[in-house]
């Protein structure tokens, strides 16, 4: 590995100014890109569908100040994580003068999609309702791609997001209120999803209301 492909962290505490939801716990990803991220635990004894949220660009985890703590009193765990390159989130180069040292793959969305399906590999949570926010809600987009049963259902707010895939599967699967079409799910697994998906869409519109 020659020095421009080693993986640049960002200095301990680099967030410390403002970030919401302090990240005490790494991930590090094939690329050798090192993703800081936490889980705010579900309130209450017994677990709801988890939340994802996915931050969108330049933005920090100040998004979901109000959205992921009324979440967790729901009883949905919430996995906040901090996209490469952002917080406390490195990158797998130096970026150098101008982002000169990285490649358009390093920071592709896709890219960003399998970082957190690492993430979600090292919790004991498999299935997911994305909750994002202007770039996220491509990432979420992205994630149905690798590996669609981790997905349960994709709440957005602030993006134009393009579906991703050119030919769908011919499984079809229910994503919530607004999904359509046909589902191989039972209706207890739509119910439960659908749930997680309404309560997330609830509390960003709680929030933006008193905004």
């Amino acid at each position: 590995m020659s020095p421009t492909d080693t993986p640049h962290d960002p200095p301990d505490g680099i967030d410390s100014g403002y970030a919401v939801f302090p990240k005490d716990r790494t991930t590090r990803v094939d690329d050798g890109t090192r993703l800081a991220w936490t889980v705010l635990p579900a309130e209450g004894g017994g677990e709801r569908t988890p939340v994802l949220a996915v931050n969108g660009w330049s933005c920090t985890d100040a998004y979901w100040v109000h959205i992921a703590p009324a979440l967790a009193a729901l009883g949905h765990p919430v996995v906040v994580v901090d996209a490469r390159g952002h917080a406390a989130s490195g990158l797998p180069r130096a970026p150098g003068r101008g982002a000169r040292g990285l490649r358009p793959e390093d920071i592709s969305s896709e890219r960003m999609a399998r970082d957190l399906l690492a993430v979600l590999d090292e919790t004991d949570l498999h299935e997911v309702v994305v909750m994002g926010h202007s770039m996220g809600v491509q990432i979420g987009l992205e994630l149905d791609r690798p590996d669609p049963d981790r997905v349960a259902g994709l709440v957005g707010t602030g993006a134009d997001g393009h579906e991703p895939v050119s030919e769908r599967s011919e499984r079809t699967r229910w994503h919530g209120p607004s999904g359509g079409g046909a589902s191989t799910a039972s209706a207890a697994d739509r119910a439960h999803w659908g749930l997680a998906t309404i309560e997330a869409r609830d509390a960003f519109h709680g929030w933006m209301s008193h905004q």
